[in-house]
């Protein structure tokens, strides 16, 4: 029996004789849909308290510990001599965390991870103030002081 089916890849409609063992609608999507399995794996393999403090970092500027910020900096010797004995068997993973899920704008050099938290501190900043103005309170940022 066909059954019409939406890839959860493309969204697009596709037909299929057996809908409990469908693949993907066309090459392309079954390569993404290993791409995004691999992913998913090699995510699970970074501690979740190294992806809280990279996506602190990214999404407010929260500074990490020396050894993500040496990440952050692609200080690859100064990395592995900060990391603990867990960090160091998941380095790949984290590396593939940075580089799938941080922006780009914030890693890979020194002076790029200054200019972040900077960045992200005036926003922070101005937020407050701009809360103030109104009268209002800003959510607080963990570990950073109103």
């Amino acid at each position: 029996m066909e059954t019409t089916l939406i890839c959860p890849i493309c969204e697009e409609p596709y037909i299929v004789d057996d809908a409990f063992s469908a693949p993907p609608c066309c090459a392309g999507c079954k390569a993404k849909a290993q791409e995004r399995q691999r992913q998913e794996a090699e995510d699970r393999q970074v501690p979740e308290i190294v992806k809280e403090s990279l996506d602190l970092y990214a999404k407010d500027g929260i500074p990490t510990g020396d050894f993500l910020r040496a990440v952050l900096e692609n200080n690859l010797m100064e990395s592995f001599g900060r990391a603990d004995r867990t960090n160091r068997h998941c380095m790949f993973a984290i590396l593939g965390y940075v580089y799938n899920h941080i922006p780009l704008a914030c890693h890979g050099s020194p002076e790029k991870v200054d200019a972040w938290i900077e960045k992200k501190g005036k926003e922070r900043e101005e937020k407050r103030k701009a809360a103030n103005d109104k009268g209002g309170e800003i959510e607080d940022v963990p570990g950073v002081p109103g």
